[in-house]
């Protein structure tokens, strides 16, 4: 994957992106009560596992986001500050249209591993090293197309490299509702036409923009 050149510092305000960034933030549990003439000390029960159905609810439209932050940027690793991926961000998620049942999983080189943790504190963070490893990083996160299809009926695809091609056809084969989201002008055109919905991010008048891959 290929990254854009870096653009002039400071053309993005100050901004304060964990506040801005949808917090998909899980159930907390429950505390157990004891009933009247139970053992305050001992441990409750947990009803199994296997077996359990899940709410329909939470599988019917449940997502897996696979998010490239330095794709959507657009930018070098270098320039690349909490203002700079928060707003990338934000504009993927209101395009995202994500729920709380919801995987997001964001892939970074190591050096803006730092930056993920602070604008998107509930997702999963994948790293890989090299020009393509948060690339191969996400989709070592998917694992394959059938995994997928078996847990979510729908892939958002936080990027617009052709990395992704073969996962977003194989997966749509299955019947699993595809969408890719990228900078606009920066989504591969295959990667486009294997999705059944793609979503362009438009880039900031400042931003000076080369070829995302």
């Amino acid at each position: 994957m290929s990254t854009c050149p870096p653009s002039a510092p400071n053309t993005i305000p100050d901004a304060t992106p964990s506040r801005q960034i949808w917090l998909l933030l899980s159930p907390q549990p429950t505390r157990h009560s004891p009933a009247e003439g139970e053992d305050a000390t001992a441990r409750p029960r947990r009803a199994p596992r296997r077996g359990r159905p899940r709410p329909a609810s939470m599988t019917a439209q449940r997502g897996l986001h696979l998010i490239d932050l330095e794709n959507l940027c657009c930018r070098d690793p270098h320039d690349v500050d909490l203002a700079v991926a928060g707003r990338a961000l934000n504009s993927y998620l209101e395009r995202a249209q994500s729920s709380p049942a919801d995987l997001l999983v964001v892939g970074v080189n190591p050096m803006l591993a730092h930056v993920a943790r602070e604008v998107l504190p509930t997702a999963r963070l994948v790293v890989g090293k090299g020009p393509d490893g948060a690339d191969h990083a996400l989709l070592g996160a998917a694992v394959s197309a059938e995994f997928v299809a078996a847990r979510f009926a729908r892939l958002i695809i936080g990027s617009g490299d052709g990395a992704f091609i073969q996962l977003a056809q194989e997966v749509r084969s299955l019947g699993v509702e595809v969408t890719a989201i990228g900078m606009a002008g920066h989504v591969h055109r295959r990667l486009a036409g294997a999705t059944d919905h793609c979503s362009f991010i438009v880039p900031e008048p400042n931003d000076h923009l080369a070829r995302a891959g």
